[in-house]
Parts: structure tokens; C-alpha cells; sequence
């Protein structure tokens, strides 16, 4: 057991001789065979344990366990108190989440105030089984059939290469206690009830399946290899330059995938998908459909993206969080000067006939899809044109204001106004209209 976890490390480059490492240590069979294999391998050593004081005294009791347990070590322990519930409900996600969160922001503070290398976790090759099915089950690509990787970042997993039963052998062999988790057992819990009927199969399933993870995760590097080396034909930035070749990295300006160019490849959806996951698209489908459409001006949405279907390109770029604090409007109704002297269409004032007020006014940020009559024009044009020909940015649009009055568009703020309310030899009343404050 010491053997290969050794040489799993080193064929993995998981640590070098004299690293510190911290050891996420809850004083389950797995964990406390991770913190004695790295002793016993040379690595300094400091344990963490997270009590999230979901389970009673059962999460009491293994804390005092840990506390116990690094004594007999003479390992130093930090332990930390969560209340998970409280964080669970003020950041509206699950309690597995919220631990899940809590744990690991912790691990990368403590890793940094205590200057370790990096954070161990004792996953092994059940848990990449479990996981595997769990991936399968809910729908995945290929890196969720990939599984746990050895290294992520600053987390290693050097027990990858040991089935529970090897654990559990290892800490009879050593005469080493532990603790069980009773919610283990509980077949309500969808990881638990692949558990057990994983439990129902020979050792070796449970190591082919790991197996598998390990040479889809050969396939997953070879894809992004094949990515990097197309992205030159089918990415530009708006600048007319090549993307990055790194598949993770963000442009800070929009991008363009040139659709001709997508579509000769092997697996258009599956480049798509891939040339699309640093931001998160959740409807990667709907927008391949998209692009075999005639059709432009398709817009799809990311937490963080738009992209724009736009003839043969799809342009990719940042969403701006725009204010949501409307403009606040001054309106003076006085009758028509004849020597009237119209304010210029940057400012931020405007005179127009007083039927404006006729509906009420309001204000929002642009739509797709958003037409109006600027002046000067008797039909509507899309603004999206409009916009286009004033060769705005991508950020002054998103922070553009538009006065309405009632569902129609009056005026593009600090650009133009509706023909339908401009002053005419007909107004006898007009409103003077000036933003007071605009964000």
C-alpha cells in the first residue's frame, strides 16, 4: 500500500520530498490512512477538520476523535466550526453545497496562511466509481466520465489509486482507529445508493471502472489539444486577432466563431460545446441549432455572456452589468415658442411635443428585438441597426438608456428622439424633458 501510493505520487508529480501539506482530515477509514501514509512517506504534515455540526453529537464526537487522534500523531490540527444550515439558507443552496463551499474556501486560506503546497483529500477509487455513475446518471461529456483527476490545482488525491477495501486493510494492518459516518448508510442520499449497489460487485469492478476514468482523462487531453490547434481557423477577437490557444481562458472583449469554418470540422456541436464551455452556456444546443438557421440576431445568454447569432458568425461577448437605477426625468409643459432653439441630440435634454406625456414614461435598458422612428424617418428601423450605425461599443449599448412612452420609444438618451414626438407646425404644447441624474 505504501509502495504505490509512493509511486502513484510520483508518476503524477503530486509532491516533492519536504512539501507541507495540509490533510483534510473528518477521521473517516480514509482519511486517517491519508494523514498516516504521508507521515510515513516523509511529508510535513498539518490536519484540518471541518465540523459542520449537521449531524448532533455524531459531529462532536468526531471532532474530539481528530483532536485525539493528531495528539497520538504529533500532527499540529486546525478545527473549524461551520454553521452549515445558517450559511445554506442565506446563500440559497443545498446543505451538500454549502459544506462543499465552506470546506474547500477554507482549505485554500489555510493552504496559503500556512504556506503548504497543497491540500490532500482521500478520495480513492470507489469514491471515482461513485462518481462516474453519478455523472452518468444525471447526463455528462466526457470530462464528467472523466472523473476526479489526481491533481486539481492545489488539491491532490493520492489514495486514487487504492480501493476502500485496500484502505480498510491498511488500518487493520496498522491497528489505526476511525470513525463512521452513520449517514452513510442512508440509500436516500443518491451517492449512498450507488454505493451500495456498487457493493454488490467484485473489488474489480470498482478498479476498472477507476481505470476507465484514468483513460478517458487521456481523451479528454487529446481534445483539448485538437481544440487548441482549430481555434486559430474558427476564433478571432474583435480586433481581428487569433484567440488564446489556452481552451480556459477568457477574452475580456467579445470573440467570433466564424460558422462555415465550425461546421467543416469532425463534430461541429461537440467543437461548439467546447469552444463555448469557459463561459457556461447552459444551451449549447439551441445555439448550434441556431447557427444552421438563415435567420440573424439571435441572442442566447450565459450568467456571465452573450452570444449573438450575426449571418455567418456567432459573437461572444461579456455581459455588462448594467444599473438598474433609471434616469430621472425633469418635465416642464409650457406652450410653443416660435423662436424655439432645439438642444443638440447629445445632450441630455430634449424638447418635444407635450402628447409625450399622454402615457406614461419610463425607462429600461435595450432588447433585441427593440424597433423605433428616429427623426427624420417616417418608418420604424430596428435599433439594433440604429446602434450599429452609430458605431457604438458593445458596453455603451448594454449601459444605453431608453425613455418610453408607454410601450414606445421616445427617445434613445443622449442620441435621438422619435419622429412620432417631434415639435411640428401642429404642437401648440411642448415638454421640455432634462435628465436629472443618469447612472
Amino acid at each position: 500500500m505504501l509502495r504505490r501510493v509512493k509511486a502513484y505520487i510520483q508518476k503524477h508529480k503530486l509532491l516533492n520530498q519536504g512539501d507541507k501539506v495540509l490533510v483534510a482530515l473528518s477521521g473517516g477509514a480514509d482519511s486517517v490512512a491519508l494523514l498516516d501514509i504521508l507521515l510515513r512517506l516523509g511529508y510535513n504534515c498539518l490536519a484540518v477538520h471541518c465540523n459542520f455540526h449537521l449531524r448532533g453529537e455524531e459531529s462532536d464526537r468526531d471532532e474530539n476523535f481528530v483532536r485525539q487522534l493528531c495528539t497520538q500523531l504529533s500532527v499540529p490540527l486546525i478545527a473549524q466550526d461551520f454553521q452549515t444550515a445558517d450559511y445554506a439558507k442565506q446563500h440559497s443552496v443545498s446543505i451538500e453545497m454549502a459544506a462543499r463551499e465552506l470546506r474547500y474556501n477554507l482549505f485554500e486560506q489555510l493552504r496559503c496562511e500556512h504556506q503548504c503546497t497543497v491540500v490532500a483529500v482521500a478520495h480513492h477509487q470507489n469514491d471515482q466509481a461513485e462518481t462516474l455513475l453519478l455523472n452518468l446518471i444525471r447526463g455528462t461529456g466526457i470530462r464528467g466520465l472523466a472523473g476526479m483527476k489526481p491533481r486539481n490545482s492545489d488539491i491532490i488525491r493520492p489514495l486514487l489509486c487504492t480501493t476502500h477495501q485496500d484502505i480498510l486493510s491498511y488500518l487493520t494492518l496498522r491497528q489505526l482507529p476511525h470513525v463512521e459516518d452513520s449517514t452513510n448508510t442512508d440509500t436516500n442520499i443518491q451517492r449512498n445508493l450507488i454505493r451500495h449497489h456498487l457493493s454488490l460487485y467484485p473489488e474489480s469492478a470498482v478498479t476498472n471502472m477507476a481505470a476507465t476514468a484514468d483513460i478517458i482523462q487521456g481523451y479528454s487531453r487529446i481534445i483539448d489539444a485538437y481544440i487548441s490547434s482549430i481555434k486559430s481557423n474558427i476564433l478571432t477577437t474583435a480586433a481581428g486577432n487569433p484567440l488564446d490557444s489556452n481552451p480556459d481562458s477568457l477574452s475580456e472583449d467579445e470573440v467570433r466563431i466564424n460558422i462555415p469554418s465550425l461546421l467543416l470540422t469532425p463534430a461541429p456541436p461537440i467543437i461548439l460545446y467546447e469552444l463555448l464551455r469557459p463561459y457556461s452556456f447552459p444551451q449549447t444546443d439551441e445555439i448550434y441549432s441556431a447557427l444552421l438557421s438563415p435567420d440573424s440576431g439571435m441572442y442566447f445568454y450565459s450568467p456571465t455572456h452573450t452570444a449573438l447569432k450575426d449571418r455567418q458568425t456567432l459573437i461572444v461577448y461579456p455581459t455588462i452589468a448594467c444599473e438598474n437605477i433609471p434616469p430621472r426625468a425633469n418635465i416642464f409643459i409650457r406652450t410653443k415658442n416660435k423662436q424655439e432653439t432645439y438642444p443638440k441630440q447629445e445632450e441630455l435634454r430634449i424638447i418635444v411635443d407635450s402628447k409625450i406625456t399622454e402615457k406614461p414614461i419610463t425607462f429600461r435598458h435595450y432588447l433585441p428585438g427593440d424597433r423605433f422612428s428616429p427623426i427624420g424617418m417616417h418608418s420604424r428601423k430596428k435599433l439594433q441597426d440604429f446602434l450599429t450605425d452609430l458605431h457604438l461599443s458593445r458596453k455603451q449599448k448594454q449601459e444605453l438608456w431608453l425613455m418610453l412612452s408607454g410601450d414606445e420609444i421616445a427617445w434613445v438618451v443622449g442620441y435621438r428622439i422619435s419622429e412620432h414626438f417631434k415639435v411640428t407646425s401642429q404642437t401648440k404644447q411642448i415638454a421640455e424633458i432634462t435628465i436629472a441624474t443618469i447612472e
